[in-house]
This record gives structure tokens, C-alpha cells and sequence, in this order.
């Protein structure tokens, strides 16, 4: 083979490869549809204040208002603190540990965005990204009051994120030209 016939054979490969994640998603969104997690109506109540933060937010990235971005940063980590305490107190053996490693992770990931300065506006967008994907898993998972929808979009990697509203709004990409790109899943 030519080199050249290898590097369109690996540009392929790597094309295939990028789907994963989006293969992943459906399959996991297939998986969960049947039957959602029953929580405690305190736990329940938390995690809906914490979606609705998660959207807050949403509208902050997406309009590009960093003083509000940090204002909520803050309280979504309080709110993630919240419910971790009340599911050590009100859930059972299989509810806990699946939202406890979920909270833990979203927890993680908001720390890991405060602890970054302005100047690694690449990582921090990376634990917003990772944020969201919590995010989704939970309204995903269990069964809430509140429910969001959820967004994904294809041409841009690993972004999924929770808002109110049919018409996508990119929050990773909102002055590009994926400011719209979005499908709902749920």
C-alpha cells in the first residue's frame, strides 16, 4: 500500500472513531428510557434546583456572561453539597451509590473550573463539558419534577447540555457556527 492509501484508510478510522461518543449517548439513552430512579421527594427537590441551575447556566454561557457564569459556578457546587448529604440520609442502597458518583464527579468538576485561571479557557470549557454530561445523566436517570431537555450535538464533540426551550443554543460554541447545532434526545 502507498502512504498515501494508509493515511486516507486512518482519516476513516478516525472519522468512525469520532462517532463513538454519539453511539455511546443513543445507546445509553435507549438503555435508560424504560424506567427512571424513584428519589425521595427532599432529594428529588435538590436535584431540580440543581437541573435548574445547570440551565441558569446555560443561559450564562450561551449569552457569554462571565460575571454570572462565576456567580453560579458557586451555588450549583452548594447545591451538588445539598443533595449528597441528603441521599446518605433518605435513599436506598441502589439509588445512592448512582447518584453519589454522579454528584461526586459534577462536584469534582466544578472545583476543577474554579481552580483554573482565564488563561485555560480550553480546560475549563473541558469541565463544563464534563459537567453537562453529569448533568444529562441525572435527568437521564432519575425521575424528576423537573425535566429539561436534553441537546447534543453531532458536529460538536462531547457537547450535551440541559435547557428549557425547543431551539438548541449551543452553550460551548454560542458565537459560532454551531451556535444552533443541537438535536433533542429526550
Amino acid at each position: 500500500m502507498t502512504p498515501a492509501v494508509v493515511e486516507e484508510k486512518n482519516i476513516g478510522v478516525m472519522k468512525l472513531c469520532s462517532y463513538l461518543p454519539l453511539f455511546v449517548f443513543l445507546m445509553a439513552s435507549v438503555s435508560l428510557g424504560a424506567s427512571k430512579i424513584k428519589v425521595q421527594p427532599a432529594v428529588e427537590q435538590v436535584l431540580s434546583v440543581l437541573l435548574r441551575g445547570a440551565n441558569s447556566l446555560h443561559g450564562a454561557l450561551y449569552k457569554e456572561d462571565e460575571r454570572r457564569v462565576k456567580e453560579l459556578i458557586p451555588q450549583l457546587s452548594k447545591a451538588v453539597d445539598l443533595a449528597l448529604s441528603l441521599i446518605h440520609k433518605n435513599e436506598s442502597q441502589e439509588s445512592r451509590i448512582h447518584l453519589e458518583k454522579l454528584l461526586e464527579t459534577t462536584k469534582a468538576r466544578l472545583t476543577d473550573y474554579q481552580n483554573f485561571n482565564e488563561n485555560q479557557s480550553e480546560k475549563k470549557q473541558y469541565y463544563l463539558r464534563e459537567f453537562y454530561q453529569q448533568m444529562t445523566q441525572i435527568a437521564r436517570s432519575f425521575d424528576l419534577d423537573y425535566k429539561p431537555k436534553i441537546f447534543f450535538c453531532s458536529k460538536d464533540r462531547r457537547a450535551v447540555w440541559v435547557q428549557t426551550g425547543r431551539k438548541a443554543q449551543n452553550p460551548f460554541n454560542p458565537a459560532g457556527n454551531l451556535k444552533s447545532c443541537g438535536v433533542i434526545m429526550n
